[in-house]
């Protein structure tokens, strides 16, 4: 089974366009938990998220929206591989 999202990568929620990191992909039940780095966390499925891309990441970021180190580190470690 192919799932889109890999441990560490932040994503969107179509729900509501916030950004979030995945921190377990559970292949056998075919969802993801996610985490927002305050606290809260959901399970979620490929249809609902989507991608980040640098754009929203810097937008996130200089309107506040985005203020989790973790989330923060995350992303910028993921940038490093490519």
């Amino acid at each position: 089974l192919y799932m889109r999202y890999e441990l560490g990568q932040l994503v969107k929620s179509h729900h509501d366009s916030s950004i979030w990191m995945v921190t377990k992909v559970d292949r056998e039940n075919e969802h993801y938990e996610i985490e927002d780095g305050i606290g809260t966390c959901y399970y979620s499925h490929d249809e609902i998220l989507s991608p980040i891309t640098d754009k929203e990441f810097f937008h996130h970021l200089q309107t506040k929206q985005l203020t989790s180190t973790r989330l923060i580190k995350s992303y910028l470690k993921s940038q490093n591989k490519s």
